[in-house]
């Protein structure tokens, strides 16, 4: 520091000494509020928030989707910024660069996510409001995909048919059969155990380390004596 300079803060610290200001205090009140900034940008305050969502039981699944929209496609661009003054413009940018890809449906998810880290912010006092509240609208609306389906009984009959009729592995086959009698999802359908059946009761009870809500969930749909044959 210069001689001038230190003159100059000599000057501003008797300044305050006059006002009746502690010029330390001053100095350790601006040290604070800068080290609270710091700590309250949105990278930080989204990091917080997923390290919550994983003690409250969050699916594993879930949480990999949450960092990896916060990591690759949020934080790069607004991770610096406080969350206490996200411009809804810069948000913006940010799910625009998203859009640009031609990913309409995770920039409206990464949206979702943003708006989920700042009211959380909002919830633990360290912002006012959730800004990404004044992007409705903004985003691109995905269109929606329909599968293809059979419709046609003749033609559902036919597939049965050559289900019936497969002759690869016993397990693959065993899919195959029970997915028009479980209408469950081919993933569900693979990932069976043994332990799920109650085979009393004649039924699937899936644990809660299997759903995404954490909670346990017994099928509605009872297993008939050809499903019961099949497992």
């Amino acid at each position: 520091m210069t001689l001038a300079a230190a003159r100059d803060k000599l000057r501003e610290a008797k300044a305050l000494l006059d006002s009746g200001v502690d010029p330390g205090e001053t100095k350790k009140q601006a040290k604070l509020a800068k080290q609270i900034a710091a700590a309250n940008d949105f990278a930080s305050v989204a990091s917080e928030w997923v390290e919550k969502r994983k003690r409250e039981g969050a699916a594993p699944v879930t949480i990999a989707k949450m960092e990896w929209i916060l990591k690759t496609k949020l934080c790069p661009f607004i991770g610096g910024i406080s969350v206490a003054e996200m411009p809804p413009a810069q948000l913006l940018n940010a799910l625009r660069k998203i859009e640009d890809e031609g990913l309409h449906e995770t920039a409206n998810r990464a949206k979702r996510v943003a708006g989920q880290v700042l009211r959380y912010a909002v919830a633990t006092g360290r912002a006012e409001r959730d800004t990404s509240q004044d992007l409705k609208g903004a985003l691109v609306t995905a269109k929606v995909k329909h599968r293809a389906a059979i419709i046609d009984p003749a033609e559902l009959g036919r597939l049965l048919v050559a289900l019936d009729g497969y002759n690869g592995t016993p397990e693959v086959k065993a899919a195959l059969l029970l997915t028009p009698m479980l209408f469950q999802r081919p993933g569900e359908i693979r990932h069976i155990e043994w332990a799920e059946i109650n085979w009393e009761a004649a039924q699937w009870e899936t644990p809660a380390g299997k759903m995404k809500m954490r909670h346990p969930h017994i099928n509605v749909i009872k297993l008939s004596p050809t499903a019961l044959v099949l497992h």
